[in-house]
């Protein structure tokens, strides 16, 4: 991931719901999530009105040469393993980011407590829009860390991750 001037990661709103128990298929009134309450790794956070709806926008404010690993807002105290998280995200590089930056904006999930592990799930929403096919192959992007990072995944399947 890039420097904070080529990101900019708008989470307009996060629904966290439980899995249900016993394999009924019962949905939990979703929870919200209170901008106070996240743990900011190497991101800024600020509340703002996206689309006429309360949002917040998390941007990128961490050193250019941190890796995957390094830049993400956490939920803290959350007792959530498997479920379903619905969530509204829009994302885009800022204006002066130069035209080769393509932008990130995802979700983290199965985060270890000291934060070294975690999976996730990301879009890149400028390759969606691209000339290029194998641009628009990695419009969509999936890491788990350690060890499984994009640089990883996309040597082992050029073209395909």
């Amino acid at each position: 991931m890039k420097s904070e001037s080529t990101l900019v990661f708008t989470l307009a709103v996060l629904l966290i719901s439980p899995g249900a128990q016993s394999g009924s298929q019962e949905r939990q009134k979703p929870a919200t999530v209170a901008l106070d309450k996240l743990e900011l790794h190497n991101v800024k956070a600020e509340p703002v009105t996206y689309l006429g709806r309360a949002a917040m926008r998390v941007t990128d404010a961490g050193p250019e040469d941190l890796d995957d690993a390094g830049r993400f807002a956490v939920v803290p105290g959350s007792s959530f393993q498997d479920g379903t998280i619905e969530v509204n995200l829009s994302g885009d590089t800022t204006p002066d980011a130069p035209p080769t930056s393509r932008g990130f904006v995802g979700i983290t999930f199965r985060t270890s407590a000291d934060r070294s592990h975690f999976e996730c799930f990301y879009l890149r929403p400028k390759n969606g829009r691209a000339e290029d096919q194998l641009q628009r192959n990695h419009s969509v992007q999936y890491i788990s860390i350690p060890g499984f990072g994009w640089q990883k995944l996309r040597s082992d399947s050029p073209g395909k991750v």
